[in-house]
């Protein structure tokens, strides 16, 4: 965890910041298109929040999502 304390900032994963940063690819084909096309379904219809740890020297870089269901 030392790396995402002392490098990144935690988000609530928004359509602002999936918007303005590079798409989040984590290598698993079905969390990466929860993160694309459903995170924010979940967090609209309250269902879920998603969170995110961006590179606190380049904002739109996305290096973890999380969902909380």
């Amino acid at each position: 965890m030392a790396f995402l304390e002392e490098n990144c900032v935690l988000n609530i994963l928004t359509d602002g910041i999936l918007s303005e940063c590079h798409p989040f690819v984590c290598g698993d084909d079905d969390m990466d298109e929860f993160f694309r096309k459903d995170a924010l379904d979940y967090t609209r219809y309250r269902m879920g929040k998603s969170y995110c740890f961006r590179m606190k020297d380049d904002l739109q870089t996305i290096v973890a999502c999380h969902p909380y269901l």
